[in-house]
Protein backbone atom coordinates (compact mmCIF):
# COMPACT_ATOMS: atom_id res chain seq x y z
CA UNK A 1 0.00 0.00 0.00
CA UNK A 2 1.65 3.45 -0.82
CA UNK A 3 0.15 6.14 1.75
CA UNK A 4 -0.94 9.47 1.03
CA UNK A 5 2.53 11.02 2.49
CA UNK A 6 4.54 8.60 -0.19
CA UNK A 7 2.15 10.20 -2.88
CA UNK A 8 2.97 13.80 -2.27
CA UNK A 9 6.80 12.61 -1.85
CA UNK A 10 6.87 10.87 -5.37
CA UNK A 11 4.92 13.98 -6.46
CA UNK A 12 7.40 16.03 -5.60
CA UNK A 13 10.32 14.14 -6.59
CA UNK A 14 9.25 12.93 -10.25
CA UNK A 15 6.70 15.21 -11.64
CA UNK A 16 9.02 17.63 -13.51
CA UNK A 17 11.21 14.64 -14.98
CA UNK A 18 7.78 13.36 -16.06
CA UNK A 19 6.92 16.40 -17.89
CA UNK A 20 9.91 16.64 -19.16
CA UNK A 21 9.11 12.94 -20.68
CA UNK A 22 5.63 14.08 -21.51
CA UNK A 23 6.34 16.91 -23.52
CA UNK A 24 8.89 15.34 -25.96
CA UNK A 25 6.06 12.46 -26.77
CA UNK A 26 3.50 15.23 -26.77
CA UNK A 27 5.11 18.16 -27.81
CA UNK A 28 2.52 20.62 -25.99
CA UNK A 29 3.53 22.27 -22.72
CA UNK A 30 -0.05 21.76 -21.01
CA UNK A 31 -1.40 18.69 -22.64
CA UNK A 32 2.30 17.12 -20.59
CA UNK A 33 1.53 18.99 -17.44
CA UNK A 34 -2.38 17.41 -17.80
CA UNK A 35 -1.27 14.01 -18.67
CA UNK A 36 1.17 14.31 -15.67
CA UNK A 37 -1.71 15.09 -12.99
CA UNK A 38 -4.15 12.74 -14.30
CA UNK A 39 -1.16 9.85 -13.76
CA UNK A 40 -0.36 11.27 -10.49
CA UNK A 41 -4.37 11.20 -9.74
CA UNK A 42 -4.66 7.66 -11.14
CA UNK A 43 -1.85 6.93 -8.43
CA UNK A 44 -3.49 8.62 -5.83
CA UNK A 45 -6.70 6.96 -6.78
CA UNK A 46 -4.94 3.49 -6.64
CA UNK A 47 -2.74 3.87 -3.88
CA UNK A 48 -4.31 1.57 -1.21
CA UNK A 49 -4.19 -1.25 -4.56
CA UNK A 50 -0.07 -0.73 -5.32
CA UNK A 51 2.46 -2.68 -4.10
CA UNK A 52 4.88 -0.26 -2.62
CA UNK A 53 7.86 -2.90 -2.78
CA UNK A 54 7.47 -2.52 -6.43
CA UNK A 55 8.88 0.55 -8.55
CA UNK A 56 6.48 3.25 -8.56
CA UNK A 57 8.80 5.15 -10.47
CA UNK A 58 8.66 2.48 -13.21
CA UNK A 59 4.51 2.46 -12.48
CA UNK A 60 4.76 6.31 -13.46
CA UNK A 61 6.69 6.12 -16.50
CA UNK A 62 4.98 3.73 -17.90
CA UNK A 63 1.37 5.35 -16.94
CA UNK A 64 2.74 8.59 -18.54
CA UNK A 65 3.95 6.72 -21.78
CA UNK A 66 0.30 5.32 -22.01
CA UNK A 67 -1.50 8.14 -21.06
CA UNK A 68 0.68 10.18 -24.03
CA UNK A 69 -0.30 7.82 -26.57
CA UNK A 70 -3.81 7.54 -26.13
CA UNK A 71 -3.81 11.22 -26.12
CA UNK A 72 -1.89 11.15 -29.73
CA UNK A 73 -4.45 8.76 -31.08
CA UNK A 74 -7.37 10.56 -29.83
CA UNK A 75 -5.42 12.92 -31.44
CA UNK A 76 -4.99 11.65 -34.94
CA UNK A 77 -8.59 10.27 -34.83
CA UNK A 78 -9.81 13.95 -35.01
CA UNK A 79 -7.54 14.94 -37.17
CA UNK A 80 -8.56 12.48 -39.74
CA UNK A 81 -11.95 12.50 -39.28
CA UNK A 82 -13.78 14.30 -42.23
CA UNK A 83 -15.41 17.13 -41.63
CA UNK A 84 -19.20 16.84 -42.48
CA UNK A 85 -19.92 20.00 -45.10
CA UNK A 86 -22.20 22.70 -44.65
CA UNK A 87 -25.84 22.04 -45.90
CA UNK A 88 -27.17 24.48 -48.65
CA UNK A 89 -30.64 25.15 -48.57
CA UNK A 90 -32.77 26.64 -51.35
CA UNK A 91 -33.54 30.34 -50.98
CA UNK A 92 -36.60 30.32 -49.43
CA UNK A 93 -39.47 31.78 -51.59
CA UNK A 94 -41.22 34.33 -50.11
CA UNK A 95 -45.06 33.23 -49.71
CA UNK A 96 -46.41 36.50 -51.56
CA UNK A 97 -44.09 35.44 -54.79
CA UNK A 98 -45.88 33.37 -57.30
CA UNK A 99 -44.46 30.42 -58.56
CA UNK A 100 -43.04 30.32 -62.07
Amino acid sequence: MVTDEAVEGYFHAYFDALHRYAFTLLKDNDDAKDAVQAVFLKLWEKRTGIDDRQSVKTYLYTAVYHYCLNIKRHLKVRSNTPRKAPMHFPPRMNTHQKRA
